[in-house]
């Protein structure tokens, strides 16, 4: 998992399982979502320094999976996701609006060796989309995230607060 969070990366140990040369942001997370109906949202350019169509063609290259985290999403509210232009359709992802799990490592890792990664409960909503190869790509990708629908009046605005892709290899799946 590489994640871009809050304006910073992360890189969970042992769990690396793609190269990631930067991520170069044309917005900060987190990020408002404002709803809109013409598909312009923030955009996200991470950059994959893998050869992805190389180790599919090797078929080395197991399942990739792109997570958005984020603050206040409701059932009834839906986005529309872009990546590279392509669209990734909002009923094939998996929504889950009562928190997500994140491995970190454990508390007061120096007191323990081998050190070790627990699993901890997140706040918010998180939204999952299996991903092939292209649309994601070796080099820049763009992603573009905007919301599209539901009732915004007299609640909390929808926050982007983290993207991540997960690029699993061989029996990493």
């Amino acid at each position: 998992n590489v994640v871009w969070q809050e304006s910073h990366l992360v890189i969970p140990p042992r769990r690396l399982a793609c190269r990631l040369t930067e991520l170069c942001p044309r917005w900060e997370l987190p990020v408002t979502l404002a709803q809109n109906l013409t598909g312009n949202g923030p955009v996200l350019c991470p950059e994959i320094a893998d050869d992805l169509e190389a180790a599919r063609r090797e078929g080395a290259l197991g399942r990739c999976v792109l997570s958005l985290r984020l603050d206040h999403l409701a059932p009834g509210d839906a986005l529309e996701v872009r990546l590279n232009r392509e669209l990734l359709p909002w009923d094939a992802g998996r929504v889950c609006v009562d928190g997500w799990m994140r491995q970190e490592i454990e508390a007061q890792f120096w007191e323990h060796f081998p050190t070790r990664t627990v699993e901890v409960k997140q706040e918010g909503a998180s939204v999952e989309f299996d991903l092939d190869v292209p649309p994601l790509r070796q080099g820049e990708n763009m992603l573009e995230v905007c919301l599209t629908s539901g009732d915004l009046e007299g609640r909390e605005p929808v926050v982007l607060k983290g993207v991540e892709i997960t690029i699993a290899y061989g029996e990493q799946q």
